[in-house]
């Protein structure tokens, strides 16, 4: 069969085409980790995010879901336990994030400029 400048060959058993084409189970367990966001929440453990733009001062500042001062597009961290590890999670990507004043007050660090 002719479909434009394309020679297509029909496929007379379905099945035997979806098997070249994936071969193996259907749903395969991923060797990549899952993201930070699919993951179940456990309890105890809360979502966090880092501002992906900094403060006047130069400060990345993470965030507890359900802040009121979460940005638009923020940087998910994923779920920790307390803000300490958020924050240490945020410094691998900026070296000065700090906690939030209102949502992780405890993780707060004052830096003078």
């Amino acid at each position: 069969m002719q479909v434009g400048n394309l020679r297509v060959q029909a496929q007379t058993n379905p099945t035997a085409a979806q098997q070249r084409i994936f071969p193996g189970p259907r749903y395969r367990a991923s060797p990549y980790p899952r993201a930070p966001w699919s993951t179940p929440r456990a309890p105890g453990l809360h979502r966090y995010f880092v501002n992906l733009y900094p403060e006047d001062n130069g400060e990345h500042l993470v965030h507890r879901e359900g802040c009121r001062r979460v940005p638009t597009f923020p940087l998910n961290l994923g779920h920790h336990p307390e803000c300490r590890s958020a924050v240490e999670a945020a410094k691998r990507f900026f070296p000065r994030a700090n906690g939030c004043l209102q949502c992780a007050r405890e993780c707060h660090v004052r830096r003078s400029a």
